[in-house]
C-alpha cells in the first residue's frame, strides 16, 4: 500500500487522517499523541513518531527511513515553514502549496501587492507599517476608530481587529497596532 505522510495535529488533520487511512498507509510526525490520528494510523498499518513536525531533519529522516511516497500538509504554519518544499525536494508527491504558494495566506502585504498589480481598482486603502513613526502618521489619516488592524503573518484567525468592535477609539487602535508591530519585530529578530 502507498505510504502517505500527514503533517499537522489539529482537527483538520484528524479528519484528513480518517480519510487518508482508507486508501493509504498513514504516517505522521506528531508533537503529541492525538488519539484520532493515531487510530487512523493504526488502522492503516502505518507508523508515527512523536517529535516536532517543524524539525526538518527529523521529518526528512522519517521520510527516508520509511520510504514515504506522498505528503499532505494543511497546517498554515507548516506550509509557511516550507514542509511541502522539503517533501518535494525529497521526490514525494505532495498535496499542499509550497511556502511561496502559501504566502497569499500568511502575508497580507504580499496578497495586497498582487491585488494592486492585477486589479488596482479593487485595492483597499491600506498602510504597511514598519516603524512607530509610520504608524502614528497612518493613524492620523483617521478622525475616529473606523479602521482595521491586521498583523503580518499567521495569527490563527485571531489577529484582525476592527475599530468600534474590537477596540474603541484611535488610541486603543494605535496601541493594538503598536503591539502587533513590536511582536513582528521580536519574531523577525528571533529567527
Amino acid at each position: 500500500m502507498t505510504k502517505c505522510l500527514l503533517l499537522g495535529n489539529g482537527g483538520r488533520e484528524a479528519v484528513l487522517a480518517e480519510y487518508i487511512s482508507r486508501g493509504f498507509s498513514l504516517y505522521s510526525v506528531l508533537p503529541y499523541e492525538n488519539p484520532s490520528i493515531i487510530d487512523a494510523i493504526n488502522s492503516s498499518n502505518g507508523k508515527y513518531i512523536i517529535g516536532s513536525p517543524f524539525d526538518k531533519d527529523l521529518v526528512s529522516k522519517f521520510i527516508k527511513e520509511e520510504n514515504i511516497e506522498i505528503c499532505v500538509v494543511s497546517s498554515d504554519n507548516l506550509l509557511q515553514d516550507g514542509l511541502i518544499d522539503l517533501a518535494k525536494s525529497l521526490g514525494l508527491k505532495v498535496f499542499g502549496p509550497t511556502s511561496l504558494g502559501a504566502k497569499l495566506e500568511w502575508s497580507k502585504t504580499y496578497a495586497l501587492d498582487i491585488v494592486e498589480k492585477l486589479a488596482p481598482d479593487m485595492i483597499i486603502k491600506n498602510f504597511h507599517i514598519s516603524s512607530e513613526e509610520e504608524l502614528k502618521k497612518s493613524i492620523d489619516n483617521y478622525t475616529d476608530d473606523s479602521f482595521v488592524v491586521k498583523p503580518e503573518g499567521l495569527t490563527g484567525g485571531k489577529g484582525v481587529k476592527v475599530g468600534g468592535i474590537h477596540f474603541k477609539g484611535k488610541q486603543e487602535g494605535f496601541e493594538y497596532a503598536l503591539s502587533c508591530l513590536n511582536s513582528s519585530r521580536e519574531s523577525y529578530y528571533s529567527r
